[in-house]
């Protein structure tokens, strides 16, 4: 019974584990859009 228990536990750690993941990655994803997005809006102002 407790392997079992160890095995879920590492499950479950894991899964947390890649939400926090995929939750960075998400959060990366969108500042790296902001930035992009600034990158541009500064440039047209330059132009202008």
């Amino acid at each position: 019974m407790k392997k079992v228990n160890v095995v879920e536990l590492v499950k479950s750690k894991v899964k947390n584990v890649a939400r926090k993941k995929n939750v960075m990655m998400r959060i990366a994803v969108v500042v790296h859009q902001m930035m992009e997005q600034n990158v541009v809006v500064a440039a047209k102002r330059q132009h202008k």
